[in-house]
């Protein structure tokens, strides 16, 4: 029998983990594999903590979260001593996330001056080296909204000596906008030491048509390449 219950937890299609104390992970389903590629150890527990049960025992609490491309609307938290935190996350049947920006706000716009831009409002002592894709056309955008994103994003670099950004097409990739497919750009920044990420970033890509990725030193911004008619 208890083969069987760690098996179906294995196969199950919700994240399942299990943290000590000091939030590291010390078991986690396949499902769970795929969300700690994008979501930092950290950042999950204490997320969980909050829905946490003031003493021993189980909770389980409704929320609206989004990690990744997954919506999650229910958490379960429980421990029976002070060693181990046992999280599971309920997962959407819808799990897109849908950013549909409104046509009229959205413009032509040169990705890479936007990028220079974004740096010199954000980054002066920090060394970016860059590998940007020089074949990517105008892409239309939020300008106003992308570019606040992308401040915020490297605000988080902005203690570090050096970081890593590139800008490529994503092959074999494509976001659905409005019943049109689209080619997908990544943006990634990345560093050698761990970011101090205080917020979720996630509410930043409101009117922006972008979905946005974090790890303990990175962060993926992914957006569909609109071009206008």
């Amino acid at each position: 029998m208890n083969s069987l219950i760690l098996e179906s937890i294995e196969h199950d299609l919700n994240p399942f983990i299990i943290f000590d104390s000091n939030a590291r992970v010390v078991k986690y389903n396949t499902e769970a594999e795929y969300l700690l590629s994008f979501v930092c150890n950290k950042k999950l527990y204490d997320f969980a903590l909050n829905y946490a049960p003031q003493t021993y025992g189980f909770k389980n609490s409704y929320i609206d979260k989004v990690f990744n491309r997954n919506h999650y609307y229910a958490i379960m938290v429980g421990y029976e001593d002070d060693e181990n935190l046992v999280v599971k996350l309920y997962k959407s049947v819808d799990t897109a996330q849908k950013q549909i920006t409104k046509k009229e706000l959205l413009h032509s716009t040169n990705i890479y001056a936007l990028i220079e831009i974004a740096i010199n409002n954000t980054l002066k002592d920090t060394k970016v080296v860059k590998y940007l894709d020089p074949s990517l056309p105008e892409v239309m955008i939020n300008t106003k909204a992308f570019l606040n994103l992308l401040n915020n994003a490297l605000l988080t670099f902005n203690n570090q000596k050096q970081i890593e950004l590139s800008l490529n097409i994503k092959v074999a990739e494509n976001m659905l906008i409005d019943n049109n497919r689209y080619p997908v750009c990544a943006l990634n920044i990345k560093s050698k030491e761990p970011i101090n990420l205080e917020e979720d970033l996630t509410y930043l890509t409101k009117d922006t048509n972008a979905l946005i990725f974090t790890k303990d030193n990175s962060i993926t911004i992914e957006f569909p390449l609109i071009q206008e008619n």
